[in-house]
């Protein structure tokens, strides 16, 4: 989905991936819409399940 994301978004989309034009602007353009990771064991995932 993270792909397809970036690769098929609204060219007037003002959090666009796109409009992000150096290293570093990427929270100050996109946002909420910014895609965050994080590390985690199996155990934790297991017992936490899916945040929403």
């Amino acid at each position: 989905m993270l792909m397809l994301r970036i690769m098929a978004n609204n060219p007037s989309w003002t959090q666009s991936p796109d409009k992000v034009t150096k290293p570093g602007m990427e929270a100050a353009v996109m946002g909420p819409y910014l895609p965050k990771g994080e590390y985690t064991t199996k155990a934790a995932f297991e017992a936490n399940g899916l945040k929403k």
